[in-house]
C-alpha cells in the first residue's frame, strides 16, 4: 500500500470514528433529554393527583374521585404514586388506596405478563399491597419469572399475605435466590409470620430439599423464635446419619438461641466432632443451653482446640455464660489457650484481674 493510499484510509477511518463518537454523544443527549422530560411529566402528574389523594385519605373525597382524575396513558405514573403511599400506609388508608386503584387494575393484570421486568415488578407490588386474595393467585406464577429479581418480589408479596398456602410454593423456588444468601432468604420467610412456622419446620425435615432451602427455613425459625423447632432440631442432629454440615450448623445456631438444658446431650456430642465448623457451633450452643459444671469444663477444654476459631468461640462462650473468672484464670498462662483468653477478654473490654 502506497503512502498516499494509507493516508487516505487513515483519514477515512478517523472520519468514521469521529462520526460514531458524535453519533453516540447525540444519542446520549437524546436519551437524557427524554428521561428528563419523562421525569418532569411524572412530577407534574403527581402534583395534580396528590392533593386529591390527601383529601381522600382524610375522607373529603371518595377513592372513585381520585381514580377519575387519571387519563389515558397516565396509569403508569398513577400506579407509582399509589405504590409510594402503599409502602408507608396500612389499615384503612391502605384500603382507600385499594379502592382508588380498583378501576385501573385491569391494566395491572396485563402488566403481569409485560415484556419489561420493571412493569411486572410494579404489577406485583400493586397486587400485593392493594389487591385481594384472588389477586395473590395471579402473582404466584411469577415465582418462576425469568428474572430472579421479579421472582423475589413475587415471593415477598406472597409472604406479606401470611397465608400458609403460599409457604411451600415459595420454599420450592428458594434456590433461585442463592445469590441473596441465607440471611436474606430467611428474612423473606419470616415475613410470613410465626403462624407459618409449622410449615417451615416440615420443609426442614424434607431431606430432598437443597441445603440452601433447609438452612434458610431453619434460620427463619430461629429468627421467629419458634420453640417447638428446638425438639426437632435436636432429633435431626442426633439421627444417623445427621444432616449435612451446613444444615447441622444452622440447627446448632437454632438450639443456641431457642434450645434448653434438655437439648444439651446432642450438643455435647457434637463438641467432639471431627468437623471444625460443627465443633465451633456446638461449643457456642453448649455455653448457651447448659450451666452444668461438667459442661463448663468441656468448654474450658475447647480453649486448647487445634482450631483457633473454635478456641475463640469457647472463650466467648465462657463470657456469655457468666464464667468470666474461669477465662481470667487461663489468661495468665503462657500457652496457646492463654493467648486466646487474653485476646477475647481484651476484645470484650474486660480486664484480667481475678
Amino acid at each position: 500500500m502506497s503512502t498516499s493510499t494509507f493516508a487516505q484510509v487513515s483519514l477515512l477511518l478517523l472520519a468514521l470514528l469521529t462520526s460514531l463518537t458524535v453519533g453516540l454523544a447525540l444519542v446520549t443527549l437524546v436519551l437524557h433529554a427524554r428521561r428528563d422530560r419523562r421525569e418532569a411529566l411524572k412530577q407534574s402528574r403527581w402534583e395534580r393527583w396528590e392533593p386529591v389523594l390527601l383529601d381522600m385519605l382524610v375522607g373529603d373525597v371518595s377513592p372513585r374521585t381520585l381514580a377519575g382524575e387519571v387519563r389515558k396513558g397516565e396509569r403508569g405514573d398513577y400506579f407509582r404514586l399509589l405504590q409510594s403511599y402503599a409502602f408507608r400506609l396500612g389499615g384503612e388508608s391502605r384500603a382507600l388506596l385499594s379502592e382508588a386503584a380498583a378501576p385501573h387494575l385491569g391494566t395491572i393484570g396485563r402488566w403481569l405478563r409485560h415484556r419489561r421486568p420493571d412493569r411486572r415488578a410494579m404489577a406485583i407490588h400493586l397486587f400485593g399491597f392493594l389487591g385481594d386474595r384472588s389477586d395473590l393467585d395471579l402473582i404466584r406464577p411469577l415465582l418462576a419469572d425469568e428474572s430472579p429479581a421479579v421472582a423475589m418480589i413475587a415471593a415477598r408479596a406472597l409472604a406479606r399475605s401470611s397465608d400458609p398456602a403460599y409457604v411451600y410454593p415459595v420454599v420450592n423456588v428458594l434456590d433461585r435466590f442463592e445469590s441473596w444468601g441465607v440471611q436474606a432468604v430467611a428474612s423473606l420467610l419470616t415475613v410470613f409470620g410465626v403462624g407459618c412456622a409449622p410449615t417451615l419446620l416440615q420443609a426442614v425435615g424434607d431431606d430432598r430439599r437443597t441445603d440452601l432451602a433447609r438452612c434458610a427455613c431453619i434460620e427463619a425459625l430461629r429468627l421467629l423464635g419458634y420453640p417447638p423447632a428446638a425438639h426437632d432440631a435436636a432429633s435431626w442432629l442426633a439421627a444417623d446419619p445427621r444432616p449435612p454440615r451446613e444444615v447441622s450448623a444452622a440447627l446448632l445456631r437454632l438450639l443456641r438461641d431457642i434450645g434448653g438444658p434438655g437439648h444439651a446431650d446432642v450438643v455435647r456430642q457434637l463438641t467432639e466432632s471431627e468437623d471444625d465448623v460443627l465443633r465451633l457451633h456446638a461449643i457456642t450452643a453448649l455455653a448457651a443451653v447448659s450451666l452444668q459444671p461438667g459442661d463448663a469444663a468441656r468448654i474450658e477444654l475447647a480453649l486448647s482446640d487445634p482450631s483457633r476459631w473454635v478456641a475463640i468461640r469457647a472463650a466467648q462462650g465462657l463470657i456469655d455464660s457468666g464464667r468470666v473468672q474461669s477465662l481470667r484464670a487461663v489468661a495468665f498462662e503462657e500457652s496457646p489457650r492463654g493467648s486466646v483468653a487474653r485476646q477475647v477478654l481484651e476484645e470484650a473490654g474486660l480486664d484480667m484481674a481475678l
